[in-house]
C-alpha cells in the first residue's frame, strides 16, 4: 500500500544508504527498524523544546538524513557525538546510557520548571 508515511519511509531509507555508503556507514537493520519510529519524532511530535536522545547510536544514519533535512549539519560518524547545535543532544554508543540520561535531563527540566519533553529511542541490547 502506498500510504504517505510508506513512500516516505522509502525516501529516508534511500537517503539513509546513499548517505551512509558514501560515509563507510553500517548497521543498516537496527536502522532500518527505527526508520518509522524517527520520521513520525521529527515530522509530527517534536517542538522546538524536546529534545531527542538516539540511544541505540548505531542506528544514527536515518536519524542523520532527518537532522540534516532539518537543517543541521551533525558530523557523520558511527555513532552520534553531543553537538546542541547540529540537534545532537547526547553522546550514544555505549548501551544503556540513553535512556538514564534522559531521565536525567527530563528531571532537571522538572525541577527548573522549563518546557518541553525529553524523548529517548532505546534498542533491543538496552
Amino acid at each position: 500500500m502506498n500510504t504517505p508515511l510508506n513512500e516516505r519511509s522509502k525516501q529516508v531509507r534511500r537517503d539513509t544508504l546513499k548517505l551512509s555508503k558514501a560515509n563507510s556507514g553500517y548497521h543498516y537493520g537496527g536502522c532500518f527498524s527505527a526508520t518509522e519510529i524517527l520520521i513520525c519524532l521529527y515530522d509530527k511530535v517534536l517542538s522546538d523544546e524536546d529534545k531527542f536522545i538516539l540511544s541505540k547510536g548505531h542506528a544514527c544514519w536515518p536519524y542523520y538524513v532527518l537532522l540534516r533535512e532539518k537543517g543541521y549539519a551533525p558530523k557523520l560518524e558511527g555513532h552520534p557525538t553531543l553537538d546542541k547545535k547540529n540537534g545532537v543532544h547526547f553522546t550514544t554508543g555505549s548501551e544503556g546510557h540513553g535512556f538514564p540520561a534522559g531521565v536525567g535531563m527530563a528531571l532537571a527540566r522538572k525541577i527548573q520548571g522549563k518546557p518541553g519533553r525529553i524523548y529517548v529511542l532505546v534498542g533491543d541490547g538496552e
